[in-house]
């Protein structure tokens, strides 16, 4: 059985090994860091995608970007 064989099935165990991976992940933070880790970590993982994502958030972010406040220079 080689992957290019059977996609259904390969993609099948794909999608779960990343469920048991995210579940374990998720785990992991609430046993160190707590409720504070967890939080921080999927605000973080929403902003990467809605940067690397266009969609109709992008006029929001492009005013945030913009913005005096963010300057660091």
């Amino acid at each position: 059985m080689t992957m290019t064989g059977q996609p259904f099935k390969t993609l099948k165990f794909f999608v779960l090994a990343m469920v048991q991976y995210c579940k374990r992940s998720v785990f992991y933070l609430l046993a160190k860091g707590g409720w504070l880790m967890l939080l921080s970590t999927v605000v973080a993982a929403v902003g990467i995608v809605l940067v690397t994502i266009d969609g109709p958030h992008e006029k929001v972010l492009q005013r945030i970007e913009n913005c005096r406040y963010f300057e660091f220079t």
